[in-house]
């Protein structure tokens, strides 16, 4: 098939791969338009140009209109009604009209008033009704193999079948009723089986066939799949047993997709269990399946939700995930009403499209909804308005509401006692509306059994967990586990103050483990929102306008907090740095400029492993106290107003990254020693002094460029997997041979803008050369540019002055190191 590139417009022909070919695609040749090339320098415009050509056409106008056009012409296909729904407007036929089957509402011109309903594929101009050649008015009419008795009895003075019965092929084919027929006078009762098997037609490749069944009578079901093109039979019997179990998995699986029947044998009164996912299926058989609690119908093809009243009406948990019920004619209230009353499960994501207010609190037992947009990563199905939430019984559990265009919470949500589960994200939703009355108030939840709350992408306040309704009321303060809160801009509330602040709204809520209020407007003062939450474990804060220092006790009562990230302007003070606003609550003697110890706000945290705090000049100080925090494993503060010196961790057996690099430390570069160091930052500060030596045998990173280093650079030999190590930018003047040769996964050695020695220089050269022949391999880069030494610049001509040292340089080269000298 051909593909030409460089014809979207509406790409900017970004899909081209060769310019020339694109302008050919387009009925041009470059080589016509190198005589016009420049003309543009000489004042002459496009538009001149078309008046020369005499071009009567807009062409970038044209390929934009095209453009808009395909797009909305593949919308409307994507939702245009295909042959499974009925059309919504009127037809009229002057001659004829051919179908297999039409159902229709047409005029009866005898009483013009009156409106009748026909079936073509049932009435008398259907061309395959009968068998009679022509057609006349009593020509008989043969039907279907379905009956519909209304009654008990049905009179026949004569019942013929026209395909010859099919034998008993399966245990699973049992006799379902009893049915007694008057034969001559003379009562006579027959076994019958009705609704095995249970028939269905699609088309797909693989398929995942799941039941469940009351095997009491230890009968075991049977799956049957055979291809409608070709023929080909499949079957879970091997002739003597089924070969799958009571409540088991028919995994089907072929090479390529065919149109296919699939039938299960069973007693459709004992099918408690079925789930046909991905199978393309538009219709359900017409079988009533009484104990039936669970029916899976993910990813199929119908167009209108199904009488599930009727179908099964014992059903609690459906799954319609990916049908696109917006094609019916009915909107998604009217169809959601077809489910029977003992629904305690309903999944219906990506199913809708339209405006109307959904409300299913005629399901008392209703315990869990599942209602978004997304029915996969990449497909959404949406809403087109509606402001409120579906409304439910104080019966419902989990509520999972999401990427929806509802505005508002319906209070029966926030009213429900047992609500466990909440999500409701991206709604824009701002606050709760009350059913009965209309009036809007802040979120609340009245449940004392609330264990997760999800919210993203909503403007409403941060909610009071440790409350129900207006402050009052016992709230789900020993249930709570998970509060997030994302991406939102929790506004002043409408009826209550300070809907932002996240002061007071946690405390005691003993079981509460992770507060996420990443990139919100959540405000409050940092050194008094985190207290008195016994299990608190996570807190995520970056991007908020949470505000403040801490303090020795800023987490009292909350002493199992292992993660604190925070990042953003409003934390700290713009004020110069002294005794008061030292972020991490230092302690001062008494003249308020002698330390009297480091800040003490994690001294209680025996258990907190990472901190993360970043991007934010207003917190200033001194490091806090990490001597008791035994389980550190990450301290990431870069980008801070930080000052002070820095220790070397040997308390903190388990860290492994340290990150504070973009400060104003000072003093020396502290000496590592132990295995759980691997990461350490420390560039763009005010270090001085010389480097002590690293002995840290899993360090990968060490970054010290950007200070005020000098001296001699020590020996490395005792951080084996050291991979890159950046020393430019100092003042460093030495370095011995041997300090990098076994370093031998090594792959950027930065030493740019020094003060290196010549010695220096070749000692380094000499050692990559060791290093390579200890470990051959390329690519690695090992940069000494900009090196002055007592005043001369040490070029690489100077360098290589030394035989042994050109040749190692050559040998490096040719190995493809990158070596700068000069």
């Amino acid at each position: 098939m051909a593909n030409f590139r460089g014809l979207n417009i509406a790409f900017d022909l970004a899909d081209i791969d060769s310019k020339s070919e694109a302008l050919l695609n387009l009925g041009l040749d470059v080589r016509d338009l190198d005589p016009i090339r420049g003309l543009s320098a000489g004042g002459v415009t496009q538009r001149e140009l078309r008046m020369i050509s005499g071009l009567d056409l807009d062409q970038k106008k044209e390929f934009y209109a095209l453009s808009r056009t395909s797009s909305t012409i593949g919308n409307l296909l994507r939702d245009m009604r295909d042959i499974q729904v009925g059309l919504d407007f009127n037809m009229r036929i002057n001659n004829q009209i051919k179908a297999g089957a039409i159902k229709y509402d047409f005029i009866d011109w005898a009483a013009p008033t009156a409106t009748k309903s026909a079936d073509i594929s049932t009435s008398r101009v259907s061309s395959w009704s009968s068998t009679a050649n022509p057609v006349v008015s009593t020509s008989p009419i043969f039907y279907g193999g379905q009956v519909k008795v209304i009654g008990n009895k049905v009179t026949a003075t004569n019942i013929e079948t026209l395909s010859a019965p099919v034998q008993r092929r399966y245990p699973s084919e049992v006799p379902t009723h009893l049915i007694e027929i008057d034969v001559n006078g003379v009562t006579k009762q027959v076994h019958a089986m009705k609704g095995i098997p249970l028939i269905y037609e699609g088309f797909f490749k693989n398929a995942n066939l799941g039941h469940r069944v009351n095997n009491t009578n230890s009968i075991l079901p049977v799956w049957t799949v055979q291809n409608l093109d070709d023929s080909r039979f499949y079957e879970t019997f091997d002739g003597t047993n089924p070969t799958v179990g009571a409540d088991d998995t028919y995994r089907f699986r072929d090479s390529r997709p065919h149109p296919r029947e699939i039938s299960f044998y069973y007693d459709p009164s004992k099918i408690q269990r079925l789930s046909l996912e991905y199978l393309n299926l538009t219709e359900l058989p017409n079988v009533s399946l009484p104990a039936l609690v669970d029916y899976n119908l993910v990813f199929n093809d119908f167009y209108d939700l199904p009488n599930f009243e009727i179908i099964a009406p014992a059903l609690q948990t459906i799954n319609m995930t990916g049908n696109n019920l917006s094609r019916s004619s009915d909107v998604a209230n009217v169809q959601l009403q077809r489910m029977p009353t003992s629904m305690t499960s309903m999944t219906f994501n990506g199913c809708f499209a339209d405006s109307t207010d959904i409300d299913l609190t005629k399901y008392t037992s209703l315990q869990t909804l599942n209602f978004n947009s997304y029915y996969s990563s990449y497909g959404a199905r949406r809403m087109t308005g509606g402001t409120v939430t579906p409304k439910v019984t104080n019966a419902i559990v989990n509520y999972n509401v999401t990427h929806q265009p509802y505005s508002k919470l319906s209070s029966s949500v926030s009213e429900a006692p047992g609500l466990v589960n909440i999500s409701i994200s991206a709604l824009n939703v701002t606050a709760v509306r009350n059913d009965s009355t209309s009036v809007e108030e802040d979120l609340y939840f009245d449940s004392t059994a609330l264990k997760d709350f999800v919210s993203y992408s909503n403007n409403h306040n941060i909610v009071k967990m440790n409350a129900g309704q207006n402050g009052g009321g016992t709230g789900p303060r020993d249930t709570l586990e998970r509060y997030y809160h994302t991406y939102s801009s929790p506004r002043e509330a409408p009826s209550l103050s300070a809907g932002a602040d996240m002061t007071g709204k946690f405390t005691n809520c003993s079981k509460l483990n992770n507060i996420n209020v990443y990139a919100t407007s959540a405000s409050g003062d940092i050194n008094n929102i985190f207290r008195n939450i016994p299990e608190l474990d996570t807190v995520e804060a970056r991007w908020t306008s949470i505000s403040g220092n801490l303090s020795a006790t800023s987490f009292t009562g909350t002493e199992k907090l292992r993660r604190l990230h925070l990042a953003g302007s409003a934390l700290g003070t713009s004020a110069a740095l002294d005794h008061t606003n030292h972020f991490f609550g230092t302690e001062f003697q008494a003249d308020n400029t002698t330390v009297l110890q480091r800040g003490q706000c994690f001294s209680d945290l025996t258990n907190f492993q990472v901190l993360y705090l970043y991007s934010n000049r207003s917190v200033k100080g001194f490091l806090p106290d990490f001597s008791s925090n035994r389980q550190l494993r990450v301290i990431y503060m870069p980008v801070l107003g930080l000052s002070g010196t820095v220790g070397n961790f040997s308390q903190n057996p388990y860290i492994s990254g340290i990150y504070l690099h973009n400060n104003y430390f000072v003093g020396s570069i502290p000496g590592f020693n132990g295995d759980q160091f691997y990461y350490l930052y420390f560039q763009n500060n005010q270090f001085s002094g010389t480097i002590p030596v690293q002995s840290g045998s899993n360090i990968r990173r060490f970054y010290v460029h950007y200070n005020n280093l000098s001296g001699t650079i020590p020996s490395f030999s005792f951080c084996p997997r050291l991979e890159y190590a950046y020393f430019n930018n100092n003042s460093l003047t030495g370095c011995f041979t041997g300090s990098f040769s076994t370093n031998t996964r090594l792959r950027r050695l930065e030493l740019s803008n020094n003060n290196l020695s010549l010695g220096a220089i070749r000692n380094i050269i000499q050692d990559m050369a060791d290093n390579y022949l200890a470990n051959p391999r390329g690519g690695v880069t090992v940069n000494m540019l900009g090196q002055t030494s007592d005043g001369q610049a040490m070029t690489e001509a100077l360098v290589i002055e030394d035989e042994t040292t050109k040749d190692n340089l050559a040998l490096l080269r040719l190995a493809g190191w990158t070596v700068l000298v000069s």
